[in-house]
């Protein structure tokens, strides 16, 4: 049931910088790539830069007592990557699912959230069907934190549609 990892071409790693796309997706996958990350100083490398494309923040607050907060514990357990040659590794985090989820962070890692909010916004107003696209925010968290990035003069350069959750019972319900 243990999964047996090996890198190849681990000498490529001594004296060098590396960058590892972290996948999130799916927990199972945690452990194996925490495994190479916290080997990879063991095999000299400078510097490590972990890309963190999706960090699932589902369980960032508590609502009610017995609840976990998942997003703070695998934000602990990416803060005890240890130091490589050059000093403490990198966790470059793209558009985190809530800004104070930064601060779950310890500071035996340097976190460098960045957000790909931009390049998305570009490449909608270049594309051939621009005249008809709407931009949808799954709630008000991220209509705050992300429209103003679809504004031009004050106003939206493409339509606006929030849509809300709500909580009936065990469920969540998307309302627009």
């Amino acid at each position: 049931g243990w999964p047996n990892i090996s890198l190849d071409r681990v000498k490529d790693v001594r004296y060098n910088t590396v960058a590892l796309l972290l996948d999130l997706r799916h927990p199972q996958s945690l452990f194996e790539q925490l495994c190479v990350l916290y080997s990879l100083p063991q095999y000299g490398a400078l510097r490590l830069r972990v890309v963190v494309p999706y960090f699932p923040g589902q369980s960032d607050r508590i609502s009610q007592s017995g609840e976990v907060a998942t997003a703070w514990v695998l934000a602990r357990l990416l803060s005890q990557l240890p130091p490589c040659g050059s000093g403490p590794a990198q966790l470059i985090v793209l558009d985190i699912h809530a800004l104070q989820e930064r601060h779950f962070f310890l500071d035996q890692v340097q976190v460098r959230p960045r957000s790909c909010v931009g390049l998305v916004r570009e490449r909608l107003l270049r594309s051939p069907d621009a005249a008809d696209i709407a931009i949808a925010w799954p709630d008000n968290g991220a209509a705050k934190r992300f429209s103003s990035h679809f504004h031009r003069c004050g106003h939206a350069i493409f339509p606006l549609v929030i849509c809300h959750k709500r909580r009936e019972g065990d469920k969540r319900v998307v309302h627009i």
